[in-house]
Parts: C-alpha cells; structure tokens; sequence
C-alpha cells in the first residue's frame, strides 16, 4: 500500500473509529429490604396491592408501592402488575401522594419501567413530568427513585429520550451528580448516558455542566458512581466538541486511573471513554503522556470481555500517532492483539485486527513484530469469517504486510 493510498484511507477513517455501539441500559433494581428476587405473584394479590394505592391512607399507600415495587423486580411480575393497572394510581401518587409514597411510586415505575412494553405505558400515562419534580432538592427523599425511574424510562426508548429532555429533566439532574447522595448520583450518571444517545441531548447535557460534574464522580464517587460517570463520558465524547471539553476539564487521568483501579465495569468504561477521546489528536498525545498504554495493554488479556475490545478501540485509535505505535509495541501489545484474533468475540477480533492495521501502519519494526507473532493465519482466517469490519481490517493489516489473503506460503507470496 503506497504512503497516499493508506494516508487517504486513514483520513477516511478517522470518522468512524470511534463508533462504539453504545445501546441504553437500565439501573439497579428499587426495593424496600428485600435481598432476593421475589417469586411470581398471584394476579389477586397483585390487584389488592393496586386497589390500597387509592384508597388507603398515605401509610398504606406507601407500603402497597413499595411492595409493588419489590414484586416487580420479578420479570413476570413486571407484565402482571403493568396488565393489573397499577401504572395509573402510581402515576397519580407521584402527584399528590406524601413524599414517602412520592418514593415508593417513583421506585415502582422505575422496576416496571426495566420492561420494554412498560416504558411506553409508564410514559403515556404522564409520569415523565412529575418524576422531573421529584429531582429537585425539595423532594430529597424521592429524587434517587426519580432519577432511576426516568434512567430506566430513557433505557433504549427513542421516544422518551426526548421527552424526559423536553420536559427538564436535564439540568437538575446535573445537580444531582454534585449535590444528591451517592445512589442519586450513580441513577443521575446512569440517567445522563442515556439521554446522551441522542445527538442534541449530548449538547444540552454539556451545556448544563455536566462534564466537570461528570469528571468530579470519576474521581469522588462510589464505584458505581465512577462506572456510570465514565460511561456517560463515553456516550457525550461522540461529540467533537464535548471531546475537547472532557479532556479540559481533566478527564483523562482519572479515566487512566480506573483502568487500574476500578471494578471491572468501571474498566470496561473508562476504557471505551479513552477510545473515543483518543480520536482527537491532542487527545492522543496526553492520554499516551497519562500512561495509559500499559494498563490498556493489560485489559487486552485480563479485562472483560467489553474492556477487550475498548481496550483494544482505545489503542487503535492511539496508534495513529507515529510515536504512540511505537510505545504501543513496546507495551508488549501486538502478541494479545494477536490472541484476540484467536479467542475474542467477532466485536473484539474486528477491532484488534484495526488495531494491529494502525501499529504496523508506516513503521517497519512493528510490521516484522506483527508477521513474526503468529498473526498471519489468524488473520487470514478472519478474511474468511469475521464480520465484515473483522474481514476489511484484516485484509488491511494483510495489505500493509504485504502478505496477499488468498496465499498458502506467505513466504512465497510476498507482494513487490
């Protein structure tokens, strides 16, 4: 591959090297002490729960939603409770019920709201805006079930995405990331890396101030906390402008530090953070100068399955950078990039095969290391069988190896 064909594919790229799938989750499940999921229950037993929500006191409408809301961590139960009717009069409580009902309702719909049919049904029957209110500093009690409510609402529901923005939930919960307790900060991270799927909620969620807030739970919060911040940095790093400002307000150390020292969700995140900052060039430079090619390099053997390949993303977009490629193969990369085309998911293989492209790209030592470290069969394999990002990767490194896919005996198919 001539220097102008690989530089015009590689300007080519640069749009889609940080394309992470990235889809919305839900959070940790709402209940009152109760430490196992609960088994099925009886379609009467669930209807006597709904009628209490009406008609009893404020004691006893607290107690029927919460425990409404344990039955509902069961998935059945999820569907049974929804067909019963009980989203309404829960919709209602969060109205005009005491603050302690206001809470156990909000941590009812956000159980119900983990099943996809409830999230529509949960949404039209109004309860987007007054789980907006229970953010707010007024209604302390509720704002952790509010803010996991309109999390799990947001969880891959296009729709609501834009409604629970619309509706103003962005900016106090933005306040919860400084000032709610550490589970109204780990629900608002988590409700934040949802609504930043969407392209102009990643711009109002930057406006707000999220980022430093974002920034400060990476470094301050529980690990929860620092899991969810880092992966809401992940989603509004998609935005180019949100890449600069992330690395501004001081982003990239602690992102190095939890793929030390975080859990191994907060790995996998932070890591799929770095991959997506590192498409920017400044970027690329100090996260190199923040070490984080060594612990990056470590995940490619001892991280999850999703802090593989976003380790491996992380160091493919860093190895554009002619010094990085080489601190890259000195880290002792290129052998478990190698060993992901062999054991990694299609995801991973596609993604180390990008990454080996880059750290042999213009830098003949790293070309020798890569044909020498047992790449070629498995990369040729990944011609025949990876998924169709694997099979173009793959056929680059092949390319820029000069090792033609289709040969035998590589040693005698050498390209002139």
């Amino acid at each position: 591959m001539s220097a102008s064909s690989a530089m015009a594919r590689e300007e080519a790229e640069r749009e889609a090297l940080g394309e992470m799938q990235c889809t919305g989750r839900t959070g940790s499940f709402r209940s009152n002490s109760v430490e196992s999921t609960p088994e099925r229950a009886e379609m009467a037993e669930v209807q006597h729960f709904i009628g209490l929500l009406s008609k009893g006191n404020s004691e006893t409408q607290t107690d029927a939603a919460g425990t409404l809301a344990n039955l509902a961590m069961n998935d059945d139960n999820k569907v049974c409770i929804a067909k019963a009717g009980a989203i309404p009069p829960l919709v209602s409580l969060l109205k005009q019920g005491s603050k302690e009902a206001q809470a156990a309702a909000a941590g009812a719909l956000s159980n119900l709201a983990a099943n996809v049919d409830n999230m529509a049904t949960i949404a039209k029957a109004g309860a987007i805006p007054p789980l907006v209110v229970l953010l707010t500093p007024a209604t302390s009690l509720a704002q952790a079930d509010a803010a996991g409510a309109l999390r799990n609402l947001a969880a891959m529901n296009a729709q609501n995405v834009v409604s629970i923005a619309k509706a103003g939930a962005i900016p106090p919960l933005v306040g919860l990331l400084i000032m709610g307790s550490n589970e109204a900060q780990t629900e608002a991270a988590g409700a934040l890396f949802n609504l930043a799927v969407n392209d102009h909620n990643k711009f109002a969620i930057a406006k707000a101030g999220a980022i430093p807030a974002l920034v400060g739970l990476i470094t301050r919060g529980t690990n929860e906390a620092q899991s969810e911040a880092a992966g809401a940095l992940c989603i509004l790093a998609a935005n180019v402008d949100n890449m600069v400002s992330i690395a501004k307000a001081g982003a990239i150390a602690p992102l190095v530090a939890l793929l030390v020292q975080g859990t191994s969700d907060a790995q996998a995140e932070a890591a799929g953070a770095l991959w997506r900052l590192a498409m920017h060039d400044d970027n690329k430079v100090s996260i190199a100068k923040a070490n984080a090619i060594l612990p990056l390099v470590a995940l490619l053997t001892h991280g999850t399955n999703d802090a593989q390949t976003r380790s491996a993303g992380a160091l493919r977009n860093l190895a554009l950078n002619m010094e990085n490629k080489v601190t890259i193969a000195k880290a002792g990369a290129i052998m478990p990039l190698v060993a992901l085309l062999v054991d990694g998911s299609k995801e991973a293989q596609a993604t180390a095969a990008g990454a080996l492209y880059h750290v042999a790209l213009f830098n003949e030592n790293n070309k020798v290391s890569i044909a020498e470290s047992g790449a070629l069969a498995p990369l040729r394999r990944l011609v025949g069988n990876g998924n169709s990002e694997g099979r173009s990767n793959a056929r680059s490194v092949l390319g820029e190896l000069n090792f033609a896919p289709r040969c035998t005996y590589p040693k005698l198919c050498v390209i002139a």
